[in-house]
């Protein structure tokens, strides 16, 4: 009963202490909810881009071209070896004949180029579509040296130069993301504790008046935090009500081609959970954070 007694005591204070300071409270709510806003944006951003890169990281692809005289048994057997390699993730039998004929397809108009043709020139060979991890230059130059090692190969194409131009951009975009990712955060915790801390600045007297009465540090900070935490939670549902409506008014002014980029990557749910309690945690850590620096200074 006691227990029940302060919390529902902490809980006055707290609401109290807002109606007391309704600008300043107001202001760290926006302030929350602004860097909330502003964070979820990068993310939603970064991990969409991530995407349609996974997509382009699909198209790397491996052909190996085999020997005329392999027979049937021979390809059943290379084709087996190269499923049991830990990079691949499918591996397609293009024959001879199936060659021909997309050749033919391909070159629509032209077909008279291959009347003269006599037997047919092209090789058989095997598409290898490669596992997500091993879509860059060290996962497929790991892959072509297994290759090289296989009888009944005569040559394996693997376009070098634009893996290696896709990996370097990939491994770029991910550092990049990880630098600017962790700066925002910083500058949001940042921001975010020291607006939280004019709230606390504003009572001043009032803490000053508690400690000289005996009251607890606890006493003292419990209301602070939950103060914090439901300006944190305020704050992350002000930045949900944003987002949404970013996200429509982008989606009906933007190209289509565009629109991915813009999609929130998760449920409605698990969108809201994670803003709510990322703001509850800032709320409470600003709160803690402040309060820390103003008792110390005392």
């Amino acid at each position: 009963m006691i227990i029940l007694r302060r919390i529902l005591y902490f809980i006055r204070e707290a609401g109290q202490n807002i109606k007391s300071s309704l600008l300043t409270n107001l202001v760290a709510v926006f302030t929350i909810s602004l860097a909330l806003t502003i964070f979820s944006f990068f993310v939603i951003f970064f991990v969409n881009m991530g995407n349609v890169l996974d997509t382009f990281g699909a198209q790397v692809q491996v052909i190996t071209y085999l020997k005329d005289d392999l027979m049937p048994e021979g390809i059943s057997s290379v084709k087996e070896k190269i499923v049991g390699f830990k990079e691949v993730e499918s591996v397609n039998h293009v024959s001879k004949e199936r060659a021909i004929q997309t050749f033919r397809y391909e070159l629509k108009g032209q077909k008279g180029i291959l009347d003269g043709l006599g037997a047919n020139p092209l090789p058989a060979s095997f598409e290898i579509n490669l596992k997500k991890p091993f879509r860059n230059s060290s996962g497929v130059n790991a892959l072509v040296a297994r290759l090289k090692g296989l009888d009944g190969i005569d040559d394996i194409q693997y376009g070098q130069e634009w893996v290696d131009r896709f990996s370097a951009f990939l491994n770029f975009f991910k550092a990049s993301g990880f630098i600017v990712g962790l700066f925002l955060f910083i500058a949001t915790i940042f921001i975010i504790s020291n607006t939280i801390r004019l709230t606390v600045y504003a009572r001043k007297d009032e803490i000053e008046i508690m400690r000289l009465v005996g009251a607890t540090e606890t006493f003292i900070r419990v209301p602070f935090f939950i103060e914090g935490l439901l300006e944190g939670l305020s704050g992350a549902v002000l930045a949900l009500g944003i987002i949404y409506a970013g996200k429509y008014i982008l989606l009906n002014n933007v190209p289509a081609s565009f629109a991915s980029l813009i999609n929130i990557p998760f449920s409605a749910s698990d969108f809201m959970l994670i803003l709510l309690s990322s703001g509850a945690v800032i709320g409470l850590f600003g709160s803690f954070v402040s309060l820390g620096r103003f008792l110390r200074q005392e």
